[in-house]
């Protein structure tokens, strides 16, 4: 989410030199977006996002950049999986 530390580090320990983060958190977000080098591309979840919600992005990202590479789908930190499961996220 656009604000949350974790997005803010993140940013902040990026070289933007040679490109730049954007950060996409609806599926609107991810159809409009535009970059300047689609085969480079190279997505990373929050982990506090709900799995569902996270996944709908993802798959809206993968459709429009078909070169886009990510993180494993099961990389996701143990409290927040349990948390999740326990409301039903």
């Amino acid at each position: 989410h656009n604000g949350h530390p974790v997005g803010v580090r993140t940013m902040g320990q990026y070289d933007h030199s040679d490109g730049g983060i954007n950060i996409v958190e609806t599926v609107e977000d991810a159809l409009s977006l535009k970059v300047k080098k689609a085969e480079n591309l190279f997505y990373c979840s929050q982990s506090t996002l709900s799995v569902d919600e996270a996944a709908d992005v993802i798959d809206t990202l993968r459709t429009k950049f078909q070169s886009i590479e990510g993180t494993r789908k099961d990389d996701i930190c143990y409290s927040t999986k349990n948390r999740q499961e326990a409301w039903g996220d």
